[in-house]
C-alpha cells in the first residue's frame, strides 16, 4: 500500500473514532524497529521482540507534557512519544525513511540504540524506491525460505 493510501486510511480511521483521536498505535504487524507513519499519525510497535522471530526487546511510551496550559488550564501540547530500547531510547522514526537509509547506508544505518532490519521486514512496508544515490536495489525474494526462522526474509540484490 502506498504511503498516500495508507495515510488515508489512518485519517479515515481516527476520524471513525471521534472523540478528537489524532494519533493511533497498532501491534500485530512485525516492523524491524518501533516507528511510525504518515507524519506521527501511526505508530507501529510489534518489533517480534520474541525468541521466535529473533526480535530485540522494546516498548513504547507516550506521555503528556505537563506545564503547558490552555485557557480552562488543561494541559495542552503534542505527547512525547518514545521508542524504549534495551540500550536506550529515542523518537520513533519514520518507517520508509529509515528503511531506505538502511539501505543507502555503508553500514546498514542501524542506530545502536534500534538496531537495523535484519530480517528485511522493511520491504513489507516500503515501496521499492529508485534513488539517484543508490547504487543497487533491494527487494524481499519471497520464494525463499530464510535459514533464520523459516519465513522469506531473503533479499535480492540488483546492481543499477
Amino acid at each position: 500500500m502506498s504511503e498516500h493510501d495508507a495515510c488515508r486510511e489512518v485519517r479515515a480511521s481516527l476520524q471513525a473514532i471521534g472523540n478528537g483521536a489524532q494519533r493511533m498505535a497498532v501491534g500485530h504487524s512485525i516492523v524491524p524497529f518501533v516507528s511510525s507513519r504518515c507524519g506521527g499519525m501511526l505508530t507501529l510497535l510489534d518489533v517480534g521482540m520474541s525468541n521466535a522471530y529473533g526480535g530485540r526487546p522494546a516498548a513504547w511510551k507516550c506521555s503528556q507534557p505537563v506545564g503547558n496550559k490552555g485557557v480552562d488550564g488543561s494541559d495542552v501540547g503534542s505527547p512525547l512519544i518514545r521508542a524504549l530500547y534495551e540500550g536506550g531510547e529515542e523518537e520513533p522514526p519514520d518507517l520508509c525513511e529509515t528503511c531506505y537509509a538502511l539501505r543507502r547506508l555503508p553500514d546498514g544505518g542501524a542506530s545502536s540504540v534500534r538496531g537495523g532490519d535484519p530480517h528485511g521486514d522493511c520491504h513489507n512496508y516500503c515501496p521499492r524506491q529508485r534513488d539517484p544515490g543508490l547504487r543497487e536495489l533491494w527487494w524481499r525474494d519471497s520464494t525463499q525460505p530464510s535459514s533464520i526462522d523459516g519465513h522469506s526474509h531473503n533479499n535480492v540484490k540488483v546492481e543499477i
